[in-house]
């Protein structure tokens, strides 16, 4: 049943044109901004002859090229360390976009009336869930891929550094975004609104989110000594805490993904008990 139920998902969202704009797009956004990154901090032969070539040229016209240091070759101890600090995080908005889309476009097409006995049943939430992790992954995958591509066209001679930790890291950061989509489908759930879902998802993502964290995190440091953060209770914001080759960090990032996971199980099944009601 489950099967069943996630083929028919996957044909209807390869029909659906969002769903191959959005990675073509993350994939292009990602990789501009590692070119940004790789032309401020990359360490290629041909970087330093281009801003050489800067210089000598606004000394030529009688301008002042002090100011024009561009280039500050930042020695990273290997590319995988240098991948995950220029890593766009903020990737996570994509898959937002996408959860909102998809959980929506359920209901307002012909699709909804062929799965009605079905729609909201364990089976289906089982396959929304299954969607969004495959989507997170992929989403991920293309960022790392992103920032690997325009890292090797701006720097030479770097140590790869350990790509097996680097590959955990990643995967542990698709399940975080993934936890925090899986609480998008419930405000889409509750609320029956895909604009909704991308608005929430752009203030628990953006700096309304960070702002508000700090301010708990201050009441609390004043109210009680203690090292914990409201921070690490929620999905992207740990995301952002995330310590690369660091077991103890991955570890609790695959148990707080999974803890988001069960109170998404459980919210549906409220849902779908007051909607018998």
């Amino acid at each position: 049943m489950i099967g069943r139920i996630i083929s028919a998902d996957l044909f209807r969202l390869g029909k659906q044109k969002s769903t191959w704009i959005i990675p073509v797009a993350t994939f292009a956004i990602a990789f501009m901004f590692g070119c940004l990154n790789g032309l401020v901090y990359g360490n290629a032969s041909w970087l330093s002859e281009l801003h050489g070539a800067m210089q000598e040229g606004m000394a030529s016209i009688g301008g002042d090229s002090s100011g024009m240091s561009l280039i500050f070759n930042a020695q990273f101890p290997s590319l995988a360390e240098y991948v995950v600090a220029s890593f766009q995080r903020e990737s996570v908005i994509a898959i937002i976009i996408f959860a909102s889309v998809y959980t929506s476009s359920v209901k307002r097409n012909g699709y909804s009336k062929n799965i009605a006995r079905v729609y909201n049943t364990f089976s289906y939430n089982v396959s929304q869930a299954v969607i969004l992790l495959g989507y997170s992954i992929l989403i991920t995958l293309l960022n790392l891929c992103a920032n690997v591509a325009s890292a090797s066209i701006f720097f030479e001679g770097i140590e790869p550094g350990n790509f097996g930790s680097l590959l955990l890291y990643f995967v542990v950061t698709a399940l975080l975004h993934w936890a925090a989509c899986l609480m998008i489908v419930i405000v889409c759930d509750a609320f029956r609104n895909t604009t909704v879902g991308i608005i929430v998802g752009c203030l628990y993502t953006g700096l309304f989110a960070s702002l508000l964290s700090a301010g708990i995190n201050a009441l609390i440091g004043l109210m009680v000594k203690t090292e914990f953060t409201v921070n690490h209770l929620f999905p992207y914001m740990y995301s952002l805490a995330l310590k690369y080759d660091d077991t103890g960090s991955y570890l609790y990032g695959v148990a707080l993904s999974a803890v988001y996971a069960v109170v998404f199980f459980l919210l549906k099944m409220i849902v779908r008990k007051k909607d018998i009601a």
